[in-house]
């Protein structure tokens, strides 16, 4: 059961946007009248805000199951909506910039999510970081997993930052400012250990 639950909260934050309900389908002539059109089709896609940080959190914690299906899939499902809910938005400038990308825009998106006093400045920065800005730390922190415990999820963790946090569909430069944004975060207070293991 709580794997079952790891997965469906990990895809549906994963799939979730932000907007609540999409149309599915356009109109389409009515097989009696021509002049009359059949409603569109509407899909609940839930919108992540419903998505609080306590409940990701709680995802973070079967991290330390004794199960190693439910450890892999926490993290690796984590990974992914950081990748699309945080570090992809954070990098969309940069990423339509192309490998030669402005420094200019660089340096902006740099000064934005890696400057304490600039982050404060937005609430809508500050919830984000708050609900998704520490899963990297969970992520690096999974090394320490022995050979004796999970030697598989260990070496795993490195095809997740290249796979997942930093997906291969991000040009070079948007996966470098990712990392320098990244590397970052885990330098903060508190964080110091999954820095160490992610220099290790």
């Amino acid at each position: 059961v709580r794997l079952l639950a790891i997965r469906q909260v990990c895809e549906l934050a994963h799939n979730a946007t932000n907007d609540a309900i999409s149309d599915t389908a356009a109109t389409t002539p009515s097989a009696t009248t021509s002049n009359t059109t059949t409603p569109p089709s509407r899909t609940y896609t839930p919108d992540i805000s419903v998505f609080s940080a306590e409940l990701l959190l709680a995802v973070a914690n079967r991290v330390s199951s004794k199960n190693k299906i439910e450890r892999r899939d926490a993290i690796t499902g984590l990974a992914q909506i950081f990748h699309k809910h945080y570090i992809r938005k954070i990098l969309r400038h940069v990423q339509d910039g192309g490998d030669d990308c402005d420094i200019e825009v660089i340096l902006r998106v740099l000064h934005e999510h890696c400057s304490e006093e600039q982050i404060k400045k937005y609430k809508f920065v500050v919830e984000a970081e708050e609900k998704f800005g520490w899963i990297p730390q969970k992520v690096f922190e999974c090394v320490y997993f022995s050979d004796a415990t999970d030697p598989e999820l260990r070496n795993r963790i490195y095809q997740i930052v290249d796979d997942v946090l930093l997906d291969g569909g991000l040009t070079a430069t948007s996966r470098a400012v990712g990392l320098a944004i990244i590397l970052h975060g885990l330098k903060k207070k508190g964080k110091e250990n999954a820095f160490k293991w992610m220099c290790a």
